[in-house]
């Protein structure tokens, strides 16, 4: 007890560092008088029968039990060695269990803490999110999901026949052979749908999803995220709606230059026409000797 909690280096303990290397318990009479240990360290802490036992868990060293006599050298009796085996493999897996209990906890933590920043970013950017059992035809959806697809949670079966009805029925074929090409080809899928909401309104639905692999005999999943595009469809609609007035527009303006450039060649080929017959009667005169030569010139 009195070496609880002391630092002590591998000069110090040097009968410790020797049972790790050699996996063996390492038993001496006298640590006053062993080539093994460091005479200093051993009087030190009035330390003369020393016996020191691996930890060993899963092939693996861990660490070192140290069992002293401080009254005198002692020689450990068969029993003591095999009561020292013992014990140190209870206390290996003890720790061993310990260690990974404590890993456990920090996994689930990290987990923890990780879904909950998913969770934040998810209503941040108003997504929902969904998580389909391939095996058992159900899907979960978080609170942001019913809100989409202006389904109540209450009423929601949790089975994914449910989640397709809530689709509009012009987009919910294309929907599942999307869905259905992707587990096929085991790809992610993107699509866009409809979904109409219990006030009748109707709003756009993006979904985006993959197929999730897990340990052989964990459940196929798929998992994915939904967002709402209406006011992204309605604005391209509005674009469409544009282009459409827009081109309307340019098609008028050209027939009005048409019939302009129409108007303005007939107004000049009549001055134009008077032009050219005064001018071919002048050239006649000239070739049939005009009187006045100079002036029909």
């Amino acid at each position: 007890a009195s070496l609880i909690g002391t630092r002590v280096s591998e000069q110090e303990v040097q009968h410790a560092v020797l049972a790790i290397q050699s996996r063996q318990i390492i038993a001496i009479v006298d640590a006053w008088d062993d080539p093994r240990v460091d005479h200093d360290h051993m009087r030190q802490y009035n330390m003369r029968g020393v016996l020191a036992a691996p930890l060993i868990v899963r092939n693996k060293t861990i660490g070192v039990m140290s069992f002293n006599y401080h009254s005198g050298p002692h020689a450990f009796t068969e029993a003591e060695v095999h009561f020292a085996q013992q014990l140190a493999s209870t206390a290996a897996i003890a720790l061993d269990n310990a260690r990974l209990f404590d890993e456990h906890l920090q996994t689930e933590n990290a987990l923890r803490t990780s879904e909950q920043r998913l969770h934040l970013a998810l209503d941040a950017a108003e997504m929902g999110m969904w998580d389909w059992d391939l095996m058992t035809d159900s899907v979960l959806w978080n609170e942001q999901n019913f809100s989409l697809f202006g389904v109540d949670p209450e009423t929601f079966s949790n089975q994914v026949a449910d989640a397709f009805a809530a689709i509009h029925p012009d987009d919910r074929t294309r929907v599942q052979e999307s869905v259905n090409l992707a587990l096929a080809q085991q790809e992610p899928f993107y699509t866009e749908f409809r979904v109409i909401h219990p006030d009748e309104s109707v709003h756009w639905i993006a979904g985006k999803g993959q197929q999730v692999k897990g340990a052989p005999n964990d459940p196929l999943r798929m998992i994915g995220i939904c967002f709402d595009m209406t006011e992204r469809k309605q604005a391209e609609r509005e674009r469409e709606r544009y282009l459409q007035q827009e081109n309307i527009a340019q098609m008028h303006r050209l027939h009005i230059a048409g019939e302009f450039a129409a108007l303005l060649a007939h107004q000049l080929n009549q001055p134009l026409s008077a032009i050219r017959s005064f001018a071919e009667a002048g050239l006649a005169r000239l070739r049939h000797g005009a009187e006045e030569p100079e002036r029909t010139r």
